[in-house]
């Protein structure tokens, strides 16, 4: 399974789109190891990308349901996968030069 991030750059992969997400704002269900909840099972989390004029109408109808949803990150023009956590920065990867399922190789 690829996890949170796994899934999030497979949607990503296409557009060869970068993404900065930011960890600490990752809602992570109560009583969790966030590390486990990035690679749990993708179909208990869900990324959607919005407009940023959309996102609080996006996110209002997932909180209506009871599902948390939160601002978690921006796509960019970089190609760069990057996490922040507790004020570091690491890249995870470049979809200019890898590739999670290789459906889009150049």
């Amino acid at each position: 399974m690829a996890g949170a991030l796994g899934s999030l750059a497979m949607l990503l992969e296409f557009t060869r789109h970068g993404v900065d997400v930011d960890l600490d704002r990752l809602p992570v269900p109560a009583d969790t190891d966030p590390l486990q909840w990035l690679i749990a099972f993708p179909t208990y989390g869900f990324w959607l990308t919005a407009p940023q004029d959309r996102a609080a109408d996006c996110r209002r109808v997932f909180e209506q349901h009871g599902l948390a949803c939160a601002p978690v990150g921006t796509v960019n023009e970089s190609t760069h996968l990057t996490v922040r956590c507790g004020g570091l920065q690491a890249l995870v990867m470049d979809l200019a030069t890898e590739s999670i399922t290789g459906l889009w190789a150049s």
